[in-house]
């Protein structure tokens, strides 16, 4: 509980009105429980406190004040460590716990009763009424606006029927004008921004409540309208812009001509028109208080924000600039000044304007978040990433922020810590799908593809219609091997935006991965009617017409790779294999050749340059191509035996066998190793080796390996062998 000062008293005057008297006679003949209602502004709430602590002396007087929404008061009051000597108890604060269960309305269309669901804390007061009354011999008196009291009476009628009484308090001009200032003098602060949902509709209502009265003067009803169109937000500002041109045409009749145009009451007119998005006539409202105030510099600042949502930066940059030359140390109009600046991606000069902005208010989170989006966009992502981690220590709970660091932390290549800063995100704010689309390519980085996978499926759930979230989820069951899920989710991402070359071109690597390369060659084709200049896409339409064997046009189109891309390796080497399977080995060799003079480590290209080398009857060359493929890569089992083979032709029947031998051993069910070590064996005349080892080619691939020995002439000095020929009849 908060004491009330001592000079409170002293320093307001304290009338109440008739109601005071019969409210004071109540609450000095009161013994024991009991239950008053009072309709009150918070400021007269505060003077009646005082009033009834002056006139009833005798009485033990306190007040609970309830700065947060809660489920139950009777657990609040037994923990009072007064409360045995307690009279009366005020009760200050309890519509904080209804707020977010009235929906609120503007121009009479508000409906107290909307929701369905009942308070916590009004079902806990209807079932513990007897408790209250049992335990607790005091006279609470709860202190309510009238949205509250109404909804208190109808949510609650159980324990509001044990009432001793209501009363309401009307409110006086002055007391008006002193509770508008109040609201009013959040508008122009940052709390207004750091309001949460519940505080802001509690605002609502409390203007709502003010504006039924008569005691409104013109500019007070005019700024209050406003207020009320900055609390509801755009969805309401129709709503409120009518109801503001009627206390405008209600109020217009009664005053002068030049009051009427006074600056402060077009300003806010025009303020009015830009929350509605009435932009063209928000200028003009700016325009005409310029000519009444051309020195003010809050006009000229809100003149920049109508021409910046116009999209007229520039016009918007030089209504800023004379802002600042009128009053340099205002902070809100160099951040608004650098956001200018970014939309022109004049991200430098941005810089400089949230430097300034942040200098003058270094607790400005959205300043901090704005810098670190320019120094982003400058590719200085330790420096942007510094500026979020400023953001996050004056607002840790806004969920835009952490998701803006996990961007930095992903582009300096942290994933696990950008992984770490959306999940921050997603606890405050779970329904965005931005970011839970961003933490699946932050899973997908970390090679986590079923969290990806998972990931991207729920920014989906939130965003059906997520082009993005459709492609990396198609991307993530790529790489899981679920090539038909994957083609789905490229279809989905096709039906939203069917010109994205990348999604094509996907869709082209998925279908090849089917076996389906004339679909793939149709996905690749569309790629290029998007994208000509691809030479990727030109390198994969290559490897899909080599699978359908169309190699004088595969060739082509890695020619048309290598024209955009005369660097590209991989399309060298592919070529070169086209060449191969044309038999045009001299070509193929030098399409190799032009492969390690770019990747000199390229064990396939070694490994097929051998090839072409041995097809062409050069078996020395060839070896020599073998070897280098081997250094590079020395677990390739194929390489040692076609190595073997080579060797073979040259009659090095020791070294072709230790070749068989290191394919062997590297993979032991190798059937064409075992086959070729028995053409070398029986060269060299050794009938039970070669025996032994056709043996074990024919057990692993009887078919194949019975076929090759009947037509080999390396087994002609073994052909009359009874074992010989038992093996090739089977």
């Amino acid at each position: 509980m908060k004491p009330i000062p001592a000079n409170f008293i002293d320093d307001f005057p304290i009338d109440l009105g008739e109601e005071y008297q019969p409210l004071r006679r109540a609450l000095k003949r009161r013994r024991g429980f009991g239950l008053l209602f009072v309709r009150c502004s918070p400021a007269q709430g505060e003077r009646l406190i005082a009033r009834v602590r002056k006139d009833i002396p005798q009485k033990t007087v306190d007040v609970l004040y309830l700065d947060e929404p809660i489920d139950n008061l009777y657990e609040i009051i037994d923990k009072l460590p007064n409360k045995e000597k307690l009279d009366i108890l005020f009760i200050k604060g309890l519509e904080k716990s209804l707020v977010d269960y009235i929906k609120p309305g503007i121009g009479g269309e508000g409906d107290y009763y909307k929701e369905d669901t009942v308070p916590r804390i009004l079902g806990h007061l209807n079932l513990q009424r007897e408790r209250f009354r049992d335990d607790f011999p005091i006279c609470f008196v709860f202190l309510l606006p009238l949205y509250a009291l109404k909804y208190f009476i109808r949510r609650a009628p159980d324990f509001f029927d044990w009432r001793s009484g209501v009363w309401d308090f009307p409110t006086s001009s002055d007391l008006v004008e002193q509770e508008a200032s109040r609201i009013l003098s959040h508008i122009n602060s940052e709390y207004f921004f750091l309001m949460a949902a519940p505080e802001r509709k509690e605002k609502i209502f409390e203007i709502q409540e003010i504006l039924k009265g008569s005691h409104n003067k013109f500019n007070t009803k005019v700024a209050l309208v406003t207020a009320l169109n900055l609390y509801l937000g755009i969805n309401e500002s129709a709503k409120t812009l009518s109801l503001y041109k009627t206390i405008l045409q209600e109020t217009l009749g009664s005053i002068s001509q030049k009051l009427a145009l006074k600056s402060s009451v077009i300003v806010l007119h025009g303020l009015i028109f830009l929350m509605v998005k009435d932009f063209q006539e928000a200028l003009a409202s700016f325009d005409q208080s310029l000519e009444l105030e051309p020195k003010n510099s809050h006009i000229w600042s809100m003149r920049g924000i109508t021409l910046f949502y116009l999209a007229r930066y520039e016009a918007a940059l030089a209504s800023y600039d004379k802002a600042l030359r009128l009053q340099p140390d205002e902070h809100y109009v160099w951040l608004c000044r650098g956001v200018a600046l970014s939309n022109l991606e004049r991200y430098e000069e941005a810089l400089a304007s949230y430097d300034k902005a942040v200098e003058i208010q270094p607790y400005n989170y959205y300043a901090w978040n704005k810098r670190g989006d320019a120094l982003f966009f400058l590719e200085r992502h330790e420096e942007a990433l510094a500026s979020y981690e400023k953001a996050i220590e004056i607002q840790p709970d806004n969920h835009h922020v952490w998701y803006q660091r996990g961007i930095a932390l992903f582009h300096l290549e942290r994933h696990e810590e950008a992984l770490a800063s959306y999940e921050k995100a997603i606890e405050i704010q779970p329904d965005n799908h931005h970011v839970w689309y961003q933490r699946g390519i932050a899973l997908f980085h970390l090679e986590r593809y079923e969290e990806a996978l998972a990931s991207f499926d729920k920014a989906l759930e939130i965003q059906p219609d997520n082009y993005y979230a459709w492609f990396f989820r198609g991307m993530v069951l790529g790489f899981l091997k679920r090539y038909e899920k994957a083609l789905t989710s490229f279809d989905k991402a096709l039906d939203i935006k069917p010109d994205d070359h990348d999604v094509w071109y996907y869709r082209g690597i998925a279908l090849s991965n089917l076996g389906k390369s004339e679909e793939a060659l149709a996905s690749f084709d569309k790629a290029l009617e998007i994208q000509p200049d691809n030479h990727q896409t030109w390198c994969v339409r290559g490897i899909a017409l080599s699978n359908l064997k169309r190699y004088e046009e595969a060739i082509t189109s890695y020619e048309k790779a290598l024209e955009i891309q005369p660097d590209k390796h991989d399309a060298w080497y592919r070529r070169g294999n086209a060449l191969y399977n044309l038999k045009r080995y001299e070509e193929a060799l030098a399409s190799f050749d032009k492969t390690l003079d770019i990747k000199p480590d390229h064990d396939d290209a070694w490994d097929r340059r051998g090839n072409a080398l041995f097809d062409w009857e050069r078996y020395e060359e060839a070896i020599a191509s073998y070897n280098k493929a081997l250094e590079i890569q020395p677990d390739n089992h194929q390489t040692w035996c076609v190595r073997g083979i080579a060797l073979s032709f040259l009659k090095r029947y020791e070294e072709a066998l230790t070749s068989y031998e290191k394919a062997l051993q590297l993979k032991p069910d190798y059937h064409y190793a075992w086959y070729f070590k028995a053409c070398c064996y029986a060269l060299q005349g050794n009938v039970d080796l070669a025996i032994e080892n056709l043996q074990q080619a024919i057990n692993l691939n009887p078919d194949e390996c019975r076929e090759k020995a009947k037509a080999n002439s390396n087994f002609d000095s073994i052909r009359e062998d009874q074992r010989f020929q038992g093996l090739i009849e089977g």
